[in-house]
């Protein structure tokens, strides 16, 4: 995972690799269908949660080391180490990924999306789920195209605000990379939903401060506590996705809630920049404390989700 992001953001930031970069990070969604299937489900929040750890490092460093190899040895030998880190995760995943995969036969049909919801565990909690998924990106993504430039209505036009913007947008991930595996066990011992609306809860206090603060430092821990809620909410939706789905379906599902991942992305970089433009940096924050809000609000309709110590109970029970 972290070879695969490090590749493709090497170089996504150039116009003539960017397709290619969308292309190949489809490897990401079937890692995480794949851990889904593998990891027992009393331990999925953890597997996910490390999951996330890599996912998110390939993505802070590839950017940096892309930059630092284009400037020293030029655009093509970047690409041809971009090329080679795929190709090692293509062996990779040859070689070592192993996968109990059963091909329908020619007579068996493909359910359709609301069959294959509805045949799950719980449909409810999987709906919930895809909503909740397309909130968490949105609010991921909306402030990210504005941060320079509050920024420099912090610091006046500062001539280190390239770099500061950097690291300032650096600091989530940081946080994700540190916490992500510990948050995702932490969900497993406590249930999922507990770890979304505490998750929610830090994110909508966090965004709300955000909005207000004049002083950079300020500013940068609170983007730096903002990752810990990111970190805890994507691996607390995959797990409850795959403790509710079928494992037949796993693949299924993943790619009904990567759409709803992909329209967040959408949505909300589109809408953060309209509220930004049109009434201030502020409201934009602002914005963002709303869809938290709503995420914390569909979080308390999930239906109670077990725990690893339930699963331990009703295995001990069958026996």
């Amino acid at each position: 995972m972290l070879f695969s992001n490090f590749g493709c953001t090497q170089c996504g930031g150039y116009s003539g690799c960017t397709d290619n970069s969308r292309f190949f990070s489809g490897y990401v969604n079937n890692s995480e269908s794949i851990i889904a299937a593998a990891a027992p489900r009393q331990q999925s929040g953890a597997a996910l949660g490390t999951l996330a750890t890599g996912d998110t490092a390939g993505l802070l460093c590839g950017p940096i080391a892309g930059g630092v190899l284009a400037t020293f040895f030029g655009f093509r030998v970047t690409f041809l180490i971009a090329s080679l880190l795929l190709l090692i995760v293509f062996g990779l995943s040859w070689y070592f990924v192993q996968e109990n995969f059963k091909p329908l036969k020619k007579t068996e049909k493909v359910a359709g999306i609301k069959q294959t919801i509805l045949e799950q565990m719980n449909p409810h909690n999987l709906l919930l789920a895809f909503f909740i998924t397309m909130l968490i990106q949105a609010t991921n993504n909306a402030v990210n195209p504005m941060l320079s430039l509050y920024l420099s209505t912090m610091l006046h036009n500062n001539s280190s605000l390239a770099l500061i913007s950097g690291i300032i947008s650096a600091l989530p991930g940081i946080a994700t990379v540190i916490s992500a595996a510990a948050l995702g066990h932490l969900g497993d011992e406590w249930g999922q939903k507990k770890v979304l609306l505490y998750a929610f809860s830090l994110g909508m206090l966090t965004y709300l401060i955000q909005g207000f603060a004049t002083h950079i430092w300020l500013f940068a821990g609170l983007r730096f506590l903002t990752g810990f809620s990111i970190a805890a909410l994507l691996p607390a939706v995959q797990s409850l996705l795959t403790r509710e789905t079928k494992p037949q379906a796993l693949g299924r599902i993943f790619s009904y809630n990567q759409t709803f991942q992909a329209l967040g992305n959408v949505l909300g970089v589109m809408f953060g920049s309209i509220v930004a433009a049109k009434l201030g940096y502020h409201s934009m924050f602002l914005f963002i404390v709303l869809l938290e809000a709503a995420g914390l609000l569909f979080s308390i309709f999930i239906q109670k989700t077990p725990t690893r110590a339930d699963i331990k109970l009703s295995k001990s029970n069958i026996k």
